[in-house]
């Protein structure tokens, strides 16, 4: 799923499951998902690894779904271990603004301020949204919960 800003700074967000992580000796990490983040913000590009769970990812495909019918006009997540945030609210004109938090793991080398959270403003049209929506479903589709 990608999020490029319609915006004229063309920043943009994606996030990609690349598969399951490694099996471990719980039970409760076979549900771990391998992720990737990609940022390119301000001209300056990063990649990042971080693990989330299916359910968590299913959390921000439904409430990117819901936001895209109109059932709600805010979503707000946070993903405590890579150090993830995304909050979603709908905008007048079938715009979107998506800001998204990154912190911890995820903060990108070339970030000027590496101990406080890098933080990105994305607007989104309609089109955009449900592009994102088709691409996370997907994904999910593809690693669903074990």
């Amino acid at each position: 799923m990608k999020f490029v800003s319609s915006s004229d700074s063309l920043d943009s967000f994606e996030f990609s499951i690349l598969g399951y992580g490694k099996a471990t000796t719980t039970w409760r990490d076979r549900n771990r998902l391998q992720c990737r983040f990609s940022t390119l913000w301000r001209q300056k590009a990063d990649t990042q690894s971080a693990r989330l769970q299916t359910w968590e990812v299913k959390r921000l495909l439904s409430g990117l779904r819901s936001l895209w019918n109109k059932a709600t006009t805010h979503v707000a997540l946070t993903f405590s271990e890579p150090g993830l945030s995304m909050a979603a609210k709908a905008l007048p004109d079938d715009e979107y603004r998506l800001q998204i938090q990154l912190g911890h793991n995820l903060t990108p080398s070339w970030h000027e301020y590496p101990d406080f959270p890098l933080e990105m403003d994305i607007l989104l049209s309609r089109n955009q949204l449900q592009q994102a929506i088709q691409e996370l479903s997907g994904q999910v589709e593809t690693y669903p919960e074990r």
